[in-house]
């Protein structure tokens, strides 16, 4: 590693925040550096030796462009594709109402949620998913469904004290 990635991004862990990857939880692997998820693939980084390596070909373009200093849209199509592919599907099963907040939503405010992240095990279909506001999501992040729900029913009975 040069000094001036150093300078730019103190660590790998810096670096994959500035990418927006999903981080996930680490093992009780010594040499493991960081899990993250990135177009539905767990990767790893692990500390070698030899410097950093990956276990798929995605964990090794980010360490490659780490190394190199630039930062990429490591997200696929399909990952950004995801709005387009459900939007209509979920706008007529639920209506344009954020799951959580029960606030209207406009296309460009809404935002796909997991209710059972996909780091957890969850997966891309209309199952597993919703609509909310994108600060809504923001909050549930990579909330157990449990909270999520929880959350949901606290906001429900508040605005239902409001009204």
């Amino acid at each position: 590693m040069t000094t001036q990635t150093k300078t730019i991004f103190k660590n790998i862990d810096n670096y994959l925040d500035a990418i927006g990857v999903n981080i996930i939880e680490n093992s009780n692997n010594s040499y493991e550096l960081a899990r993250f998820i990135v177009n539905e693939e767990i990767c790893v980084i692990y500390q070698g030796k030899k410097g950093l390596s990956g276990n798929n070909h995605l964990a090794n373009k980010i360490i490659e462009n780490f190394y190199a200093k630039k930062i990429i849209n490591i997200q696929s199509e399909k990952r950004k594709s995801l709005k387009d592919k459900f939007y209509n599907k979920l706008i007529e099963r639920d209506g344009n109402i954020c799951f959580y907040s029960g606030k209207e939503m406009t296309r460009e405010d809404a935002s796909i949620e997991h209710l059972i992240p996909l780091s957890k095990g969850g997966k891309n279909n209309l199952d597993n998913i919703v609509l909310c506001l994108k600060t809504e999501n923001e909050k549930m992040a990579n909330l157990p469904l449990i909270d999520k729900i929880k959350y949901k029913i606290n906001n429900d009975n508040s605005n239902k004290n409001n009204k």
